[in-house]
C-alpha cells in the first residue's frame, strides 16, 4: 500500500508540474502513426512497436532480454550463477494532453526470467543439523523464478527529437512479478538420508523469503522510436 502512495502521488506531481503545463515541445500526434525503435530497461534490452489508432490512445509491445553471469559462495559452496532476463510486454498509453508527450500507462509482461546456480562445496557443510563433506553433497543446483503474467502500471514521456520523425521515450512505473518460486537439489549419497528432503525445504522457503523484496520490481525505460 505505501509503495501505491508514493506511485499515484509522483504520478500526480508529474502530471501536474510547471513542465507539463509550459516550456515543452508541442507533440503532434496522428491516428495510424507507426513508430519502432530500441529501448533499454531494467527488465533488458529489445525492440519496441508503437500505433497510435487516436491522437490519444497509443498501444505499444516490446520484447526485453538481458543475461548476467557471477560466482559466488554461500555456506561454503561455491556456485557459478547467472540470471537470464527475458519478457515480452505490452502497454496501453492515454495522453491527457492532446498537445504534450505525457502519459499514463497500464499493461503487462510475460515473464520468463530465471535465476540459475550450481556449485560444489569446498569444505565440511553443514544443512540444518546435518554436517556434510563435499563428496556427500555432490553437485548443488538452485533455480528462481516469477509467475508467467506480470501486470505493469506507470507513467511517462514520448516527445520528438528533432524534426526528423524521431521519438524519444521514458517509462517510469512498477512491475508485479508475484511470489517466487525455489528449487534446490543436490546429486550426492546425501539425497538418499530421509533427514535430508526436509532441511531442502526449509533452505527453500528462506530463499523465497529474501527474494520476496522482487515482487515489486522497479519498471525504468528509455528508448528511441522512429515514427513513420
Amino acid at each position: 500500500m505505501r509503495l501505491n502512495a508514493v506511485f499515484l502521488a509522483v504520478t500526480f506531481m508529474l502530471l501536474h508540474s510547471p513542465m507539463a503545463e509550459a516550456g515543452e515541445p508541442v507533440v503532434t500526434r496522428t491516428a495510424g502513426d507507426v513508430a519502432a525503435g530500441v529501448i533499454v530497461s531494467t527488465s533488458g534490452i529489445g525492440p519496441e512497436l508503437a500505433w497510435w489508432p487516436s491522437a490519444r490512445w497509443a498501444l505499444r509491445a516490446d520484447t526485453a532480454f538481458f543475461y548476467l553471469d557471477r560466482k559466488f559462495g554461500i555456506a561454503g559452496v561455491q556456485y557459478n550463477g547467472d540470471a537470464r532476463l527475458t519478457s515480452v510486454g505490452g502497454t496501453v498509453d492515454y495522453f491527457p494532453w492532446d498537445d504534450r508527450g505525457w502519459r499514463v500507462s497500464v499493461g503487462g509482461r510475460a515473464n520468463f526470467t530465471e535465476l540459475r546456480a550450481k556449485g560444489r562445496a569446498r569444505e565440511l557443510v553443514r544443512v540444518g543439523q546435518i554436517a556434510l563433506t563435499p563428496e556427500e553433497l555432490g553437485l548443488v543446483k538452485g533455480r528462481a523464478w516469477f509467475p508467467r503474467a506480470a501486470p505493469y502500471a506507470g507513467i511517462g514521456f514520448t516527445g520528438p527529437v528533432g524534426n526528423e520523425g524521431w521519438l524519444s521515450v521514458l517509462d517510469i512505473g512498477l512491475l508485479y512479478q508475484g511470489k517466487p518460486r525455489v528449487r534446490l537439489s543436490a546429486d550426492g549419497p546425501v539425497t538418499d538420508d530421509p533427514r535430508f528432503q526436509p532441511v531442502i525445504e526449509m533452505e527453500e522457503r528462506r530463499l523465497v523469503k529474501e527474494l520476496k523484496n522482487l515482487a515489486f520490481y522497479p519498471a525504468v525505460k528509455l528508448g528511441m522510436l522512429y515514427r513513420f
